[in-house]
């Protein structure tokens, strides 16, 4: 990390704040950019972190991909997916020109809302068809959080957390959306010329973290019950979101 300005120690807690960072996401699906930009903006600034985590984040998602059983996909996803693409380029765009506390905060408030409107136990058919009705806004939104903050998964988690309720097929859905934006965000900040050659060096070393502690958060996540696997779910998306609505308002 001494490529981005920092010494042996900071590198060291950066790499470690990553494979803490991984586990969890090999565990649940999502979480990675939750810890680590915040903790890593405070050690090499917020910019830098967000762009160094894009990278072995994208990679991550498509290290859970592949061991993923595949599942048909609904007409309901396909049209939240194609609003999260083109959302994230819209935020890969805005990025650096949005500011981000506000987004932060919007996006912990959103998060909350649909935590207190969703979390409920299964939703009956009516309210599932409503919930498909809103994806195309809900990945929009989701879209163009990700894009510039780099931060999307309380609010995404919680919107699938309320239609799909089997496990397999909500990690696979969830993984899979998170590749379409992670592709659309790394490919637009490229282009941007966001990534300078250090950049580029400190992505590819928290990779290594990165890829050992998604193992283990795979490993830890076939160990836990469905009922479970929901209910640490859902708590960490609260527990999440209200931090964002803190770092929102406080910095």
């Amino acid at each position: 990390m001494r490529v981005i300005g920092v010494g042996i120690g900071a590198a060291a807690a950066a790499l470690g704040v990553v494979a803490v960072a991984a586990v969890m996401k090999g565990a649940l699906g999502f979480g990675f950019p939750l810890i680590a930009v915040p903790t890593l903006a405070g050690i090499i600034g917020a910019r830098p972190a967000v762009l160094v985590v894009a990278i072995p984040a994208l990679v991550a998602n498509l290290l859970i991909l592949r061991g993923c059983r595949r599942h048909r996909l609904e007409p309901w996803f396909l049209r939240l997916a194609g609003a999260v693409l083109v959302g994230a380029v819209a935020g890969a765009l805005l990025f650096g020109h949005l500011p981000a506390r506000t987004l932060t905060l919007g996006l912990g408030i959103i998060t909350l809302a649909l935590v207190a409107a969703l979390g409920r136990k299964s939703p009956g058919p009516a309210t599932s068809e409503r919930l498909r009705a809103w994806a195309p806004l809900a990945g929009l939104v989701v879209g163009v959080l990700g894009g510039a903050t780099d931060i999307s998964g309380p609010g995404l988690v919680a919107f699938l957390t309320a239609i799909e309720r089997d496990r397999d097929r909500f990690i696979y859905a969830l993984t899979l959306l998170y590749v379409i934006l992670g592709v659309a965000q790394v490919t637009t900040l490229a282009r941007t010329g966001a990534y300078s050659p250090a950049l580029l060096v400190a992505a590819a070393g928290a990779c290594v973290p990165m890829a050992a502690g998604v193992a283990i958060g795979a490993r830890i996540r076939a160990r836990l019950p469905s009922e479970l696997f929901r209910r640490i779910v859902l708590a960490v998306v609260v527990i999440s979101a209200l931090n964002l609505v803190r770092q929102g308002i406080w910095g």
